[in-house]
């Protein structure tokens, strides 16, 4: 049978600061009720002594908050979302708020669940990066939470603050920066478009790029979405396939350019595997910039996405609102910034030796 100690309460803590349980309560609450400063240290100690635990659920009850903020993510495995957690914790115990994580795995009805699981944990904020197709649906799953920041993707509802990324731009960085390199067969490897609004930007971006050449350059797209029932490596064996369909090409095109990190490391992945040298034989531009892609061989040039700053931000704005100290509607749109390590080859000075 177990042994433990009973858990003090607060009737024991009244007892011994010769109090009433009413005002124990207000002490270890945090109200501003008047008690004097002799009565409150008196009470704060009779509880250190006793190692009081207060219950959680039972001070949101009384005080009407939770102190709880919900936070929806596509996955726990890309570590670009393991930064952006870390932003957003941060800021949370700073402030004295519990984030509580959930992931839609990439899965819209697990989305949609995974909000009302939250609203019924009646949690003060939501902080969402949604893979949701249809602005209508996701409205209406969003209704009964009264503050929601939408982070990551670009905002696709006008009543929602959101912390976006400038994701057209970053895909127009990455292509401009091949094409400067001499690459003009360029390849853009992607899952599929049509299942989240970043990827559209991002190829939005890279045809803007390739129209400065006036049809002296051409970039190709090929977009799969394998089928893995391991979902932790899903994107890495995606990179994989989208690999292997690269490699049908031909003429093969000198570089591509990979929609996020992950998947740009199952890419060399499978091209190292096929004998495919990069960057002398093919170049590889990545987008993300997680902590890992410095560590590839070879180091991996790719596009930064701020992942720690915009889950601090996000939070930020969703504890202004809760705290009532900023009502604004707020819409972030952070920038791109390249990150040139070794992947990329440039052929201009192929060509210069050439001469």
């Amino acid at each position: 049978m177990p042994t433990g100690k009973k858990q003090a309460t607060i009737v024991e803590i009244a007892r011994i600061a010769n109090t009433s349980t009413a005002t124990v309560s207000r002490v270890l609450s945090g109200t501003d009720y008047p008690v004097s400063d002799a009565l409150r240290e008196a009470v704060k100690k009779a509880a250190k002594e006793m190692n009081y635990v207060p219950n959680a659920i039972g001070q949101s009850l009384k005080i009407g908050k939770s102190r709880d903020i919900g936070v929806i993510i596509p996955n726990f495995t890309n570590p670009f979302y393991m930064q952006m957690i870390a932003g957003i914790e941060s800021v949370c115990r700073k402030e004295g708020y519990n984030p509580i994580f959930c992931s839609s795995n990439n899965e819209s009805a697990r989305e949609i669940s995974s909000i009302e699981l939250l609203r019924k944990k009646c949690v003060e904020g939501l902080i969402l990066s949604s893979i949701h197709k249809s602005a209508k649906e996701l409205q209406a799953a969003l209704r009964l939470h009264k503050h929601v920041v939408l982070f990551d993707q670009e905002a696709t509802l006008d009543t929602c603050d959101y912390v976006s990324f400038d994701f057209e731009s970053g895909g127009f960085l990455a292509v401009d920066y091949l094409l400067k390199h001499g690459h003009r067969r360029i390849a853009f490897l992607t899952a599929p478009l049509e299942n989240r609004a970043s990827r559209f930007a991002l190829y939005r971006g890279c045809q803007r790029a390739i129209s400065q050449w006036e049809g002296q350059a051409h970039c190709e797209l090929i977009s799969t979405e394998v089928q893995v029932e391991d979902y932790k490596a899903w994107e890495y064996e995606n990179g994989r396939l989208l690999a292997r369909e690269f490699l049908k090409l031909s003429p093969l095109p000198t570089a591509v350019f990979v929609y996020n990190d992950v998947t740009a490391i199952g890419v060399m992945s499978q091209l190292a595997a096929d004998g495919v040298k990069i960057p002398e034989d093919v170049s590889v531009m990545g987008f993300d910039n997680i902590i890992t892609a410095e560590y590839t061989t070879p180091p991996l040039t790719t596009v930064s996405q701020p992942a720690f700053d915009t889950g601090a931000m996000a939070t930020r704005i969703i504890l202004d609102k809760i705290m009532g100290t900023n009502m604004a509607n707020c819409r972030i749109n952070l920038q791109p910034q390249l990150i040139e390590r070794k992947s990329v080859k440039n052929l201009n000075d192929v060509m210069e030796g050439d001469c």
